[in-house]
């Protein structure tokens, strides 16, 4: 049964995350993580992937989402509750703007991107915690 519930930095240690969340260390970011909404999704009893949105400043976020290969056992499930917990921050919060740095070199992580309605806008060269290239999407609400 799925479950959401609120993040906690200590859910990233028990996500069984994908070889590039491990190559990153996203644990070490799990406090920052939580200085925004988040939450944590359960799936029998075991974290599965958590995301939220760092919020920079007032109408600002910035996506993040630490996953485990449970995504690809259920892709429909996970976009259905990221769009929909993407929608929820975004109202809740007032944004006109939510980014996601996305690594260059990871072509089903921007088709994801697009697909929950981000539009690219520049390739920040040397940008990642890893040295790699990203593209930096974003979504932007017009009408404000």
């Amino acid at each position: 049964m799925i479950e959401l519930r609120p993040y906690r930095p200590c859910d990233l240690k028990h996500i069984q995350v994908r070889e590039y969340e491990r190559s990153l260390d996203g644990t070490k970011y799990a406090r920052l993580f939580a200085k925004g909404p988040a939450w944590t999704v359960w799936d029998g009893g075991r974290r599965v992937w958590a995301a939220g949105v760092i919020l920079h400043w007032k109408g600002v976020g910035e996506v993040w989402m630490c996953l485990s290969d449970w995504i690809y056992e259920h892709p429909l499930r996970f976009c259905r509750i990221a769009k929909q917990q993407l929608a929820k921050v975004i109202e809740e919060n007032g944004l006109w703007r939510v980014q996601a740095p996305i690594c260059a070199d990871m072509p089903e992580n921007l088709a994801f991107a697009q697909a929950m309605g981000f539009s690219p806008e520049n390739t920040m060269r040397k940008y990642g915690p890893d040295g790699k290239d990203y593209i930096m999407y974003a979504m932007i609400k017009e009408t404000v």
